[in-house]
């Protein structure tokens, strides 16, 4: 029988020099004491701030090595329970592809009633945002913010200002807020991971060949300490239902008469019985795997969903590109993964490309970084204007902690402030007194 090999066109020639085996079994367990040396002397600058603001004054380390604990915020009043599936509110996992390379920068911390930011684009450290007043807690740059147990998981992203000491880039740390304490939970060099209560999904890096790289999706098992491969023939790192989530899609096969086959490569593996096909961005079947990676269950009537979509809950939500005669129109979807039904929610007042377009679902309405709100249960959409001179904000990702949303703008993080009812976006920052997250609030408006 012939081998199948399914391949973007352009990842045809990457793909075939950057598989490898992941390592099984490694025991990650040992924790180590993390230290920063930051890079050389820095000059101590302190620039006016834009108005909303915060203004940041750069320390001085020298060389000297700096023992990194964290900040002990002491003694906590418990006020909730972790969320007992992800780690961090689904809303800030972001897309499946597409903008799925987007660090989660934002997580709320339902045990302690902590919102943890990273400080993205001003030091890049990680603040803690409680009863009003925002605080340094952990000077490490960091990416992909968690919370399980009252305690925060994060990756550790050098800026290229700080050589580290006791941990590297990529390595998976722990901060404790009540002692202060920062150690390594996972050494790996990962780039992207979501938490779980019994694991962690992460993705590793290896060294660059050539132009491409390897990567390999791992399981970190909190039970033994250990990290394993990722079931076999599993694809992404999202779980529904407590199983995987694994993503089929439809493959054009290219014929032999397509340039790209006379490739000497590609013909070496045609010898061996391989084909090659161009996946058309298109869901064939979505199967539900378990750990071991036997197929569980095959969801129905997902044909015509596309890769690039935001899972919430139960449903999938996309976005289906139409096109009559000369007009396109894009209209908002949703699948229900429990009943196997597809819904049109509304016809979009915008073209839509969620290749390119950021997603969330907070307080029940669905945001678009281009600036377009709906309301799912009734449609009702508006669109947020920018007015007036001077600044041109454009949004990018947004974020939320579940009553406040945040966003990235002009390459910081930023909270992001609306008023109820339809509205205006102003080029104008606000009037008032920001919060020392460093504020760029949009005021919203009637209009």
């Amino acid at each position: 029988m012939k081998k199948k090999l399914s391949v973007l066109v352009v990842l045809i020639l990457i793909g075939l020099t950057a598989c490898s085996k992941p390592a099984e079994g490694t025991n990650l367990t040992e924790k180590k004491e993390a230290t920063v040396i930051p890079g050389g002397k820095e000059e101590i600058t302190s620039a006016p701030a834009e108005p909303g603001e915060m203004d940041i004054t750069r320390k001085e380390y020298g060389t000297e090595k700096v023992e990194l604990e964290g900040k002990a915020l002491g003694q906590l009043t418990e006020k909730g329970t972790d969320n007992p599936y992800y780690c961090n509110l689904e809303e800030n996992l972001k897309m499946e592809f597409g903008t799925d390379e987007t660090p989660v920068y934002v997580c709320k911390d339902p045990v302690y009633g902590i919102t943890y930011y990273v400080n993205y684009g001003r030091d890049n450290y990680i603040y803690a945002y409680r009863n009003e007043t925002s605080e340094l807690v952990v000077e490490i740059p960091a990416r992909d913010l968690y919370c399980k147990e009252g305690e925060l998981y994060f990756i550790a992203e050098t800026d290229g200002q700080h050589q580290f000491s006791g941990f590297a880039q990529g390595n998976i740390l722990k901060y404790n807020p009540v002692d202060g304490s920062v150690t390594v939970v996972v050494d790996c060099s990962a780039d992207k991971m979501i938490v779980y209560p019994q694991e962690i999904c992460y993705r590793q890096l290896g060294e660059w060949q050539g132009d491409s790289r390897r990567e390999e999706t791992l399981i970190f098992s909190f039970a033994t300490g250990e990290s394993s491969a990722m079931p076999i023939g599993t694809s992404g790192t999202r779980k529904w239902n407590g199983y995987w989530l694994h993503k089929i899609e439809e493959v054009k096969t290219y014929s032999e008469s397509d340039p790209i086959m006379q490739d000497p490569l590609i013909q070496e593996l045609l010898a061996q019985g391989y084909t090659f096909g161009e996946g058309t961005g298109i869901m064939k079947e979505i199967q539900l795997k378990d750990a071991q990676g036997n197929v569980v269950e095959t969801l129905q009537n997902t044909g015509g969903i596309p890769r690039d979509h935001l899972i919430y809950g139960d449903y999938i939500y996309y976005v289906e590109q139409q096109k009559e005669e000369a007009d396109e129109r894009s209209i908002l979807r949703r699948y229900n993964m429990q009943t196997g039904t597809q819904e049109d929610i509304v016809v979009l007042g915008q073209l839509i490309d969620l290749s390119i377009t950021d997603m969330i679902i907070h307080k029940k309405e669905i945001y678009f970084d281009n600036g377009l709100r709906v309301d799912p249960d009734t449609g009702a959409q508006c669109l947020m204007q920018y007015a007036g001179e001077g600044l041109s904000p454009q949004i990018k990702y947004f974020y939320t902690d579940g009553e406040t949303m945040f966003c990235i703008s002009e390459g910081k993080l930023w909270l992001f402030e609306e008023q109820p009812g339809n509205f205006v976006i102003t080029r104008e920052l606000v009037a008032g007194v920001p919060l020392e997250i460093g504020t760029y609030t949009y005021r919203l408006v009637e209009p």
